[in-house]
């Protein structure tokens, strides 16, 4: 659950490089997505430790287009 469901997008610099990025309004996530090819987006959660990491990693997720 990510409050209402609510969200932007915004150009946010991560790890030295500018993201895609959506920021959820109820909850301290971000979901930064790179381009992997003209179907395939890799996204990475960031935000407070306890809400994004599983077993001290980051959630890495790959989106593809249908």
């Amino acid at each position: 659950e990510m409050g209402s469901g609510e969200a932007s997008l915004w150009n946010i610099e991560f790890r030295g490089e500018v993201t895609a990025t959506m920021v959820y309004d109820g909850k301290a996530v971000f979901d930064h997505f790179k381009q992997i090819d003209d179907r395939r987006l890799m996204g990475i959660m960031n935000g407070k430790p306890e809400l994004v990491l599983s077993r001290g990693e980051h959630f890495y997720f790959v989106l593809e287009r249908d």
